[in-house]
């Protein structure tokens, strides 16, 4: 009996393992910042010029946290009369040296612009590092210095992204700060109507990116997954 007993207190020790966060089991929350602002930019750029639409003789804004210079010099080489708008992206990287450039620049803040109201055709705003600036008074203000007919071209990390990253607890009832139906909203009260809409996925172009150090492939487990939405609105006023 004694011996039952000793087995008995032997199975039911406490259990030293240590439970890990539900986060550790999501692929995208063990990645570095680096390499997840690495994995948007690539989604970023591979869909963008999707939505541009030819700038030859357009005056073109663009604006820029210097993470973007391969799109930029791509971009002007179809358009001379690119200004390069330079601000300080989230996370405070100077901006691209003068004599480095190619185009005109200003640097600038996002809360207000030092701009002419009604001076672009085209302005492109690659904002997938920048989404939570993405605001109501932001889009009114470029809105702003878009002419009559001009267009944007909008790049945000995507909502259900922001749901798999920051609300993927199965307690968690929270919703992103956006959805499609409010940047719509936001968008139409600034006289810009959605023309075109790219859901920027987890491609085969990123592949490598999804292949940890281990060499554990995730891209099958992601393939496709929403990483970016990238918008092009038309400004039509009466």
């Amino acid at each position: 009996m004694a011996k039952l007993f000793d087995l008995t207190k032997n199975i039911f020790l406490p259990s030293r393992h240590v439970a890990k966060p539900y986060k550790y089991y999501h692929f995208l929350n063990t990645l570095s910042r680096d390499r997840l602002d690495q994995i948007l930019l690539c989604s970023e750029e591979e869909h963008i010029f999707s939505l541009v639409p030819e700038p030859a003789g357009q005056s073109v804004l663009f604006f820029n946290d210097a993470h973007h210079r391969h799109v930029l010099k791509k971009l002007h080489s179809f358009s001379e009369a690119l200004l390069c708008y330079v601000f300080k992206g989230p996370d405070g990287r100077p901006e691209p040296a003068k004599e480095d450039s190619l185009w005109y620049h200003i640097k600038g803040d996002l809360s207000a612009l030092a701009l002419k109201k009604e001076s672009f055709d085209l302005v492109i705003c690659p904002f997938v590092l920048n989404t939570q600036s993405v605001d109501a008074g932001l889009i009114h203000r470029i809105s702003a210095v878009i002419k009559k007919g001009g267009r944007l071209v909008l790049a945000l990390r995507h909502m259900q992204l922001e749901h798999m990253l920051y609300n993927q607890n199965p307690s968690q009832t929270g919703a992103p700060h956006n959805s499609f139906a409010s940047y719509y909203k936001q968008l139409k009260e600034d006289r810009l109507f959605v023309e075109d809409i790219i859901e920027g996925g987890v491609s085969k172009q990123l592949k490598p990116l999804f292949v940890t150090q281990e060499g554990s492939d995730h891209y099958y487990e992601y393939k496709d997954t929403p990483l970016t939405l990238l918008i092009r609105a038309v400004k039509l006023v009466k």
